[in-house]
């Protein structure tokens, strides 16, 4: 097993068998290579070890993911100020909001356009907007012109009232197709269709957003998600796509938002 700046990989099986047949030789003094000892009965009772390592570093490489996530969220709470535009999405997130914050052109400084996951037909709706707005006001700075499709005015601190902004979501349902192809030979546990429906849903949630760009092949990975597979094809289909599945980068703007049924996930593992 080894780690990277970026992943954990697990060892092999035939890497752990060298390692078990090393140790045997030296502890009881024998020569066994690595065909020699699979004929004998300790190869019987390593095996059954061995694929209980496996399991055990596969969970580590996933808790491993799991912590670049949390830690990559502690570094931009830590490193983005309040009225930095990456300081607005975690007041947002701090109010319970999911946001996203336009990253302007030339032409378009002395803006600001923020978009927000927000149900414009729900029965509270004025009050979260309301709280919107006044998220916005509370944190980005004086002299800018707030651009959105829904706005109200606002009063400062210092009588002033100021028109502040914001667009809601566009949601667009996306159905999606994971095709994963099984590497031969491999001794790694393989998980079930419900298994990679679970992983690819929490992998969206933690490293997909509003705004963000979708890249497939960042949301279900070998190392990480499949150590079993030899190749892991993820693609989607929705409004954006001509309802065509494909599995290239999607550049979003910062209103966009994928949204995903389980239902309309299609999981396909073969070998």
């Amino acid at each position: 097993m080894a780690f990277t700046d970026n992943s954990f990989t697990p060892a092999t099986f035939d890497e752990l068998l060298q390692i078990v047949v090393k140790q045997w030789n030296t502890e009881f003094n024998t020569n066994y290579d690595v065909e020699t000892f699979k004929g004998t009965n300790a190869y019987r009772f390593a095996y059954v070890f061995i694929q209980t390592q496996i399991e055990q570093q596969a969970t580590i490489a996933e808790i491993y993911a799991r912590l670049q996530v949390y830690f990559e969220n502690i570094n931009a709470r830590i490193n983005n100020p309040k009225t930095t535009n990456n300081g607005i999405i975690e007041a947002m997130r701090d109010k319970g909001y999911i946001g996203s914050v336009r990253e302007n052109t030339q032409a378009q400084a002395g803006s600001l356009a923020v978009a927000v996951v927000v149900d414009t037909q729900a029965d509270n709706y004025e009050t979260k907007k309301s709280e919107i707005l006044n998220i916005i006001k509370d944190n980005s700075v004086a002299g800018l012109f707030y651009d959105g499709t829904e706005s109200g005015d606002l009063q400062l601190t210092n009588g002033q009232s100021i028109t502040f902004a914001f667009t809601p979501s566009e949601n667009i349902p996306t159905l999606l197709r994971i095709t994963i192809t099984y590497a031969k030979g491999s001794k790694y546990a393989r998980i079930s269709d419900d298994e990679v429906k679970e992983k690819l849903l929490f992998n969206l949630a933690a490293l997909y957003n509003l705004g963000n760009d979708f890249m497939p092949e960042r949301y279900f990975e070998i190392n990480r998600d499949a150590p079993y597979a030899a190749d892991i094809l993820l693609e989607y289909s929705n409004s954006k796509t001509n309802n065509v599945f494909t599995s290239a980068v999607y550049t979003s703007a910062f209103t966009e938002l994928f949204t995903f049924d389980p239902a309309n996930i299609q999981v396909t593992q073969h070998e």
